[in-house]
Formats: C-alpha cells, sequence, structure tokens
C-alpha cells in the first residue's frame, strides 16, 4: 500500500466525513424551524417579560472615535446587495486593503492595510482575535464564515493603540454577528453553480423573555478549478468542501446586568498545487472560536463594563505522498475587561486591560529534522486607556496610551491621537491622526525547528494619516479621501540563510527592511437617481525598502472597484460590478495586472422567498491573483433564500 494511496484515501474519507454532516445538519436545523415554531413563540410567551436591552457592540470604543479613525464599513445589506458569498469578496470592497493567496480557493490570505504585512493586522469576530498563531504572520483564514451570520465589517486603517492592542501598525477588521430582534424567525437558503458548486446554510433566531438566540449552520462542496493555471499546464481539479456552524446566546439578567455567549465551529477539506505543476496535496483544517462575556451598566454613573474569557484554536494537517501528515496547531487565550465612562456628552473615557497565552503545536516530520516537533507559547498582558472630548460643536478629539508586556519581548508604550472638525455650512469633515504600534515575530517565525529564528527582535511604526469627507447635494454625494504615511522599523522578511542540518529548504526569516509605505485611499457613493446608485473605491499605494531604496513590489502599485446598482422596481435589483488590481509579486514571481466584471441579479418575490443569480468573470478573463495560480472564468450561480 503506497503513501500516495493512503493520503488519496484519506481525502476521500474527508470528503465523505464533510459532505455526510453538513446534509444532516442543514436538515436539523431547518426541521426544527419548520415543525417547532409555535412551541418556541409559545415558550417566549410563558417567560418573564424583561426588556432586552441594546448590546454594546464587541470591541466599540468611544463615540468620537467615528470622526477621528479612517475607517469603512460593510453592511449586511451591502453583503445580500453584492451576493458576497466569501469574506475576501467583501475585502475587496475595502480601499487600502489588499488581500494575497498563498494556495488556492479557500486558503488562508495575506491581508494587508496600507501595505503593512499581515502579522501587522489583527481581525477580530465579536470581540474574539482569530488570526491563525501557528502560521507565519499569524495570517487569518477567511474562508469557513457564513456570510448571513455577519451585521457588519468594520475596517479601521491605521495604528489602533488602545483596546486592540499594540501589535495594529496596519490596522484591525473587527466583524460583529447579527443578533435576534424578533421573537422568531428562520431561514433557509441553497446555491448551485460552475465548478460543480454547492452552497446551503440554515439559521434560526428568537427572543424568549430576557433571553435572545440565534443558530446557524452552512456548508459548501466545490468541485474546483486547477489549482495550477491551465495556461501553464495545470490539468486536475482542486476541490473545496466546508462547513461549520455558529451559534449565540444572550441573556437579559436585570435591567443592568447581561450575559453574552457566542461560539464558532468550522470544517474545511482543501486540495491544492504548487505554483510550478500539479499536485496532489491536500489540507484539512479545523477552527472553534468561543466567548463568554458578562455586562454591568450604571447608569448614574454613566459606566458600562464588561469582562470577557475567549479562546481561538486552529489545527491543520498537510497531505502530501508522505507516511505521516505535517500538523500545526496554533492556540489564542484571553482574558480581558473594558470599561466606557461617560462623564457628558462632550468627555467620554475608555479604559482597559487584558490577559493572554498564545501557543503553537507543530508537528513536521516530512522536514526530515531531527527535532520536527516544535512547543511554545507566550504569555502577554497590556492596559490602556482612550479619552474622547468634544470641546466645541462638531470637534472632536481623541487621545489613547497602551502599555504591553510579553514573555519572550519584553514590553513597549505606545499612542494615538486624533482630531476631527466637521464644517456643517459645506458639509464638510477633516480629520487626522498619528499614532505608534509595535509588533512582535510570531510564534512561528521565532520558534519554528527549520525556519525559525530565536534572534529575532520586534517590528515598530509610526504612522500618520489625514483625510476628508465631502457630502454633496443634501447627502446623495459621499466622498471620502485618506491620505496616509508608514514607516516601520526592523520590518521581518523571508530570507535564504543556509539549508539547517536534517532540515529541506534553506527559507527563513531576518530582521532586515526599513520600510516606508505611502498612498492615497478614495472611497465614493452617488444616489445618480431614486434607482441608480454608484459606489466606487481607489486605492494608490508605494512601500519603500528605504535602506535599499527598491520598492516591494508585493503590494500593488494601484487597486479599484466599481459598482452600479439598478433597482428596477421594487422587488427586483441589478448590479454590475468592476475590480481592478495592479501587477503584484510574491517570493519574486510576478503576476500582471488584471480586471474583471460580474453582473448580479436578484428578485424578493415576497416576504417569504426570494431569487438571485449572477455571472462572475463575465468577460471570461484569464488572469492570475498569484503568479501560477488559477483563477476561476465565466462562473454562473443561482439560488433561492426562504425566510419564515
Amino acid at each position: 500500500m503506497t503513501p500516495g494511496f493512503l493520503s488519496g484515501l484519506l481525502r476521500e474519507r474527508c470528503a465523505r466525513h464533510i459532505e455526510g454532516n453538513v446534509l444532516k445538519a442543514c436538515l436539523l436545523v431547518f426541521s426544527i424551524s419548520c415543525l417547532f415554531p409555535a412551541t418556541l413563540a409559545a415558550a417566549s410567551s410563558t417567560l418573564p417579560q424583561l426588556t432586552v436591552s441594546e448590546t454594546i457592540p464587541a470591541m466599540a470604543g468611544v463615540p468620537q472615535e467615528q470622526t477621528t479613525i479612517s475607517q469603512s464599513t460593510v453592511t449586511a445589506e451591502d453583503i445580500q446587495r453584492n451576493q458576497i458569498t466569501r469574506l475576501d469578496e467583501v475585502f475587496q470592497h475595502i480601499p487600502g486593503l489588499s488581500l494575497s493567496h498563498t494556495n488556492g480557493y479557500g486558503d488562508q490570505a495575506q491581508l494587508r492595510l496600507r501595505g503593512a504585512g499581515a502579522r501587522n493586522v489583527r481581525v477580530f469576530i465579536d470581540g474574539i482575535e482569530v488570526s491563525d498563531t501557528s502560521r507565519a504572520q499569524s495570517q487569518f483564514y477567511v474562508s469557513g464564515m457564513n456570510m448571513d451570520d455577519i451585521e457588519s465589517v468594520d475596517v479601521l486603517r491605521g495604528p489602533q493603540a488602545g483596546r486592540f492592542g499594540a501589535d495594529t501598525g496596519g490596522g484591525v477588521i473587527n466583524i460583529t454577528t447579527k443578533r435576534a430582534n424578533t421573537p422568531f424567525s428562520g431561514k433557509s437558503a441553497v446555491e448551485l453553480g460552475s465548478y460543480k458548486t454547492r452552497r446551503g446554510q440554515s439559521m434560526i433566531s428568537g427572543l424568549s423573555g430576557p433571553i435572545d438566540y440565534r443558530v446557524s449552520l452552512h456548508g459548501e462542496n466545490r468541485g474546483g478549478y486547477s489549482d495550477y493555471n491551465r495556461r501553464r499546464g495545470g490539468t486536475e481539479r482542486d476541490g473545496y468542501r466546508q462547513w461549520g456552524g455558529a451559534a449565540r446566546l444572550g441573556i437579559q439578567a436585570t435591567e443592568q446586568a447581561r450575559a453574552d455567549s457566542f461560539v464558532r465551529y468550522t470544517r474545511e477539506d482543501r486540495f491544492y498545487d504548487w505554483n510550478t505543476q500539479d499536485r496532489f496535496d491536500s489540507v484539512d483544517l479545523t477552527s472553534h472560536q468561543a466567548r463568554l462575556a458578562g455586562t454591568h451598566k450604571t447608569p448614574s454613573l454613566g459606566l458600562t463594563q464588561v469582562i470577557a474569557i475567549s479562546d481561538s484554536k486552529t489545527e491543520h494537517a498537510i497531505v502530501r505522498d508522505f507516511p505521516l501528515p505535517d500538523t500545526y496547531e496554533g492556540q489564542r487565550s484571553r482574558l480581558d475587561y473594558l470599561g466606557t465612562w461617560t462623564l457628558n456628552p462632550s468627555v467620554n473615557i475608555q479604559f482597559g486591560a487584558d490577559v493572554g497565552r498564545d501557543s503553537i503545536n507543530l508537528s513536521a516530520p516530512n522536514y526530515t529534522s531531527p527535532s520536527p516537533n516544535t512547543d511554545v507559547s507566550m504569555r502577554k498582558h497590556g492596559a490602556f486607556v482612550t479619552l474622547g472630548i468634544t470641546p466645541l460643536d462638531n470637534l472632536d478629539f481623541t487621545a489613547s496610551g497602551r502599555t504591553d508586556n510579553q514573555t519572550h519581548h519584553g514590553g513597549d508604550e505606545n499612542w494615538k491621537l486624533g482630531t476631527a472638525y466637521h464644517i456643517a455650512l459645506t458639509e464638510t469633515t477633516v480629520r487626522g491622526s498619528y499614532g505608534t504600534a509595535w509588533q512582535t515575530p510570531s510564534l512561528y517565525e521565532r520558534y519554528d525547528t527549520c525556519r525559525g529564528n530565536p534572534n529575532l527582535t520586534s517590528e515598530s511604526l509610526r504612522g500618520w494619516d489625514a483625510g476628508v469627507q465631502q457630502r454633496l447635494n443634501s447627502g446623495r454625494v459621499i466622498l471620502n479621501v485618506d491620505w496616509f504615511n508608514n514607516m516601520i522599523k526592523d520590518q521581518i522578511m523571508p530570507s535564504k540563510k543556509g539549508t539547517r542540518p536534517g532540515c529541506s529548504d534553506s527559507d527563513g526569516y531576518e530582521n532586515t527592511a526599513r520600510v516606508r509605505t505611502r498612498g492615497i485611499e478614495t472611497e465614493f457613493s452617488w444616489q445618480l437617481s431614486s434607482t441608480l446608485t454608484a459606489r466606487g473605491t481607489h486605492t494608490w499605494q508605494i512601500s519603500e525598502n528605504q535602506l535599499t531604496g527598491e520598492r516591494l513590489r508585493d503590494v500593488p502599485l494601484h487597486q479599484a472597484t466599481g459598482s452600479l446598482g439598478w433597482a428596477i422596481t421594487p422587488a427586483l435589483h441589478a448590479q454590475t460590478n468592476l475590480r481592478y488590481r495592479d501587477q503584484a509579486s510574491q517570493f519574486g514571481q510576478r503576476a500582471s495586472e488584471y480586471w474583471a466584471t460580474d453582473l448580479k441579479l436578484a428578485w424578493t418575490v415576497n416576504e417569504t422567498l426570494r431569487i438571485h443569480g449572477r455571472m462572475e468573470n463575465v468577460l471570461n478573463r484569464r488572469y492570475e491573483e498569484q503568479y501560477g495560480r488559477g483563477t476561476p472564468g465565466r462562473s454562473v450561480f443561482a439560488g433561492l433564500t426562504v425566510q419564515y
């Protein structure tokens, strides 16, 4: 029995396991929602009628930060209108954010904000940091999330010293999920399309006296296309299978106190190639997150306090033509406290502290190293205070200070200042900020048996931005423009340091670069008429190694998106989307510039039924997001959603 046969058998069994569980899970939620709505509704009438208070979104800041921070928001309405099925599609609509996949559909992606690497971008889902600590730069897996669960995606650009932590030089992506807002509701959706794609999801939610709940399940099976570009010789299909679920429960114990819990689980099986040839490699990934939070409000003092404990764990096994897989396990646990004190409408103070532990457990027998296992952890703690002041009408100031300490890297202090002024006469808002950040190496970069460098030191970043928002024609036109400049000292870069004894490659990491990133971000919306709306974004950014004067070409010089939405009737909506990306390099190999367009149509038949369809890459453009990697050609998808 050959190793290739074993890996193939493992993949086949994983695929059957995933497909079977997706079907069972969706049937379970659909059955509960269809068979027992009356029971659930009756239960709500028997519980105490205590008013459920509005929940403060996890990680919400002081009100003044809404004007002093450069940020973009994608709402649940935007996701539905654009028929977005994956988080990476959300990120395409954000100026200043660039996304690059290492391997094929469903793989982890490097999220860059304002040219800063993935390690400088922190991603939170309902207050849980979800980056994978077992990989270089602690990258975030953009796949595996049910888009119908999302209430909003807030992207905060630039250093965010304060409640989010010191290691936020590029910025923060803060995802908030939906919460029940009716006594009972449910939804089920299916979609079929090109590349043998099948998607499904179901959800139920409700309010029962002091209790609110929401449970969702989702799955996807995609036959796929060759991850190695067909034009370069790729032939076999690299499939992707995934299923998962999420649940949240809230209990309003008293008028002032409530408890919230959130859990999320994802299981994936993904096949991929190298960028030079077809392969039969695969990755089996499991991730879960959980958070329990308690909130207490003291209205007489204007004080809201939240204490929470959270855990995020990612496990993945890389299956190749070897007897054993390489396994990577990363875990991040955190206890945090957040207090928000409103002294009066013009003065707000936020303060907090957090303590956490990051760990990795790596087993890579196929490196052929004499010590293939890595098991290491790091403890860290920090505290911060943020002050928001509105001394005059239309004038806001914010100031944040934070101190942190970590097991392997000591401590550091960081800060941020911001201001904004609104000119009511012209509906113009001008804003600016300056801040610092401190980024330690990932545990993988420092301690991996073959690629780690225990001598790596921390990166430091200083950055500023200035922006303007202009509203015209009674708010029918909204234009945002931001100019930014960051300086990163001791940036960690991949390097060739020579092959260590027992290792199969010479890749490693060093503090080699002093990098300056600068650029201009533009975002607009224009209500052309009562039925036509245009939106667009553009980013120009350049990253340079200040030691060599060389431009870092892994960040595209230009990126742009555009859309035109047409409400043909109140129930029928059409939209076209256009996206462009300039050429970009990764690992020294350059992918050419490209542009692609999509067409989308949705019909709300009635309050219960919605039908949608779309064509992606309408002109069948052949392009590469990364050198050697395949991308889908013209694709057609159709589906329906039933609400009850």
